[in-house]
């Protein structure tokens, strides 16, 4: 308990140091004190966050997108790993923070740019039945009379498709199978000390059978955000496609953090020691926000 105690009051300690660079960097609609009493709960519900040694920087590539960290928004995640490096001949380890953005993130972007955003997964069954038709010629149409009923595992879907409009420009449409999905999705691991391409832990939960589902809207959006002249939304899916181009070795499983048990408050200003007045006002605003969601 002393050593989570320490992680945390370290972790809020340094996130309230930078904060003339959070307001620096958060758009004009974002309140700082909101950004970074959210960014203290996230290390006060996972304290492996408080060893990792990239955390406040992880955190200023959030801010600059202007994109709410965990909670019920599921716009963006801060994951930590256990990074495996080699230094001379000795291989060593240490904790460090990745920045996860949810198809929740892509989509807030640009609706806030004024597009707007349809994504669906379709089944094989919902192929087999004819109830999905894509039209190609001089015109791009989807036509898709969806089943809402069963859940979309990796075993029925089949492909996703991404529609999204403006109405100064034509619709962009992407359509991509599940093989294809998964092929962009794989990344460089190392597993038993072999270099391999295999699809991340979230891709391959058994803890929740929706999130390979919503890892394929979360593809096909960011396939068909290339096709948008929006530049937050480019700089995002370029930033996830230089992260998952590096090699991560003995990756942490992420833990779900819809499944997390309801934060308490008071808990975490007793964890952290001796919190500010502004530290305190801070959280106490983040839960009366969360508490307003839940409703």
């Amino acid at each position: 308990m002393k050593e989570t105690k320490t992680e945390l009051t370290i972790g809020k300690k340094e996130i309230f140091a930078n904060q003339k660079y959070f307001e620096a960097v958060l758009p004009k609609n974002f309140d700082v004190n909101k950004f970074m009493a959210t960014l203290s709960l996230e290390v006060q519900k996972n304290p492996k966050l408080g060893q990792c040694s990239n955390l406040i920087e992880v955190a200023k590539d959030v801010a600059s997108f202007g994109l709410i960290i965990g909670g019920l928004a599921n716009q963006s995640y801060l994951i930590p790993f256990n990074k495996k490096y080699k230094e001379g001949n000795t291989w060593k380890s240490k904790m460090v923070a990745q920045l996860i953005i949810g198809y929740r993130g892509y989509i807030t972007k640009l609706e806030e740019a004024g597009y707007s955003v349809e994504a669906e997964i379709v089944t094989k069954e919902e192929i087999e039945k004819g109830l999905f038709k894509e039209l190609r010629g001089s015109e791009t149409k989807i036509m898709h009379s969806p089943i809402r009923t069963g859940i979309r595992t990796q075993e029925n879907i089949a492909l996703a498709y991404c529609i999204i409009k403006h109405k100064e420009n034509p619709p962009v449409i992407s359509v991509l199978s599940k093989e294809e999905m998964e092929e962009m999705a794989k990344k460089e691991q190392y597993i038993d000390k072999e270099k391999v391409r295999t699809l991340g832990n979230v891709w391959q939960s058994k803890e929740r059978s929706t999130d390979y589902g919503q890892m394929c809207i979360k593809t096909v959006i960011r396939n068909a955000v290339k096709k948008v002249n929006l530049q937050i939304a480019n700089e995002m899916s370029a930033y996830e496609g230089k992260r998952d181009s590096e090699i991560v070795v003995e990756k942490q499983e992420p833990k779900i953090i819809n499944d997390l048990p309801p934060v308490d408050f008071e808990e975490t200003i007793d964890a952290v020691n001796e919190l500010s007045e502004e530290e305190k006002i801070a959280i106490k605003a983040e839960e009366l926000r969360l508490a307003k969601e839940g409703e």
